[in-house]
């Protein structure tokens, strides 16, 4: 590393293909109950070959699912979202 640290950031956003202009796009998308997703994530680079991943999401199941179920689930799939990442650092490098 040359001293500075290198961030990068990720954001994710749910959309909605109701529009008209979307009717192409909606004809693609796989029919069903439509959960919600939007997250936020930093990647900083730190010394020694450091790497701090931060990330904020809210996420709703959508359909019958509970939301205190999907919130139990919560910590375990970030958990495999950054080893993930980090994979996907190592093979980039």
């Amino acid at each position: 590393m040359n001293g500075t640290q290198t961030s990068r950031i990720i954001v994710s956003v749910p959309i909605t293909l109701s529009s008209p202009e979307d009717e192409d796009l909606a004809a693609l998308e796989e029919k069903g109950v439509k959960g919600r997703y939007a997250s936020v994530e930093r990647i900083l680079e730190l010394p020694g070959d450091k790497i701090e991943w931060r990330m904020a999401l809210s996420s709703s199941p959508g359909g019958l699912i509970p939301q205190f179920i999907t919130d139990s689930l919560v910590p375990q799939e970030v958990s495999k979202v950054g080893l993930n990442l980090f994979d996907e650092l190592i093979r980039h490098q």
